[in-house]
């Protein structure tokens, strides 16, 4: 999910002048209220299926993957190089979670409502940061 974005002036030291794009952090609860449904599901389909050892093979990668980019702090500043290691963890653990409840059809559909609004909030809101990224580059490096 994308947050705001703040534009900076910058120059390199042979005096070139140019316009800087950084990521700001978010600035509403709702981005928040979003990474914690998902963490909260994840959490949830750990505890539902603690048992199953394909579902603590994920956890043992995702926890790895939190050890070297969030505790050693090994590239936080290029996490769109290292997502790759540990983003398949999400969906698998979620869908685990459908699973564990399969037999249950009031919670799945509740799942998927759940899942529904969070991904239309995604696809609205990544659509919308992704415009203002487009008319940034419009309006200084055309």
């Amino acid at each position: 999910m994308f947050p705001s974005l703040v534009i900076r002036d910058y120059h390199n030291k042979n005096g070139f002048e140019y316009k800087a794009l950084f990521m700001d952090v978010y600035s509403s609860v709702v981005p928040y209220v979003f990474v914690g449904l998902i963490v909260l599901m994840m959490i949830w389909s750990v505890f539902k299926n603690y048992k199953n050892k394909l579902v603590w093979i994920l956890v043992i990668t995702f926890l790895f993957d939190v050890l070297v980019h969030c505790i050693l702090k090994f590239g936080l500043h290029t996490s769109y190089i290292y997502g790759g290691h540990f983003v398949f963890v999400y969906p698998l653990l979620i869908g685990w979670l459908f699973y564990s409840y399969r037999d249950k059809s009031f919670a799945v559909s509740l799942f998927y409502g759940l899942l529904l609004i969070i991904t239309v909030y995604l696809g609205i809101n990544n659509f919308y940061r992704m415009s203002e990224f487009y008319q940034f580059i419009e309006t200084y490096y055309k």
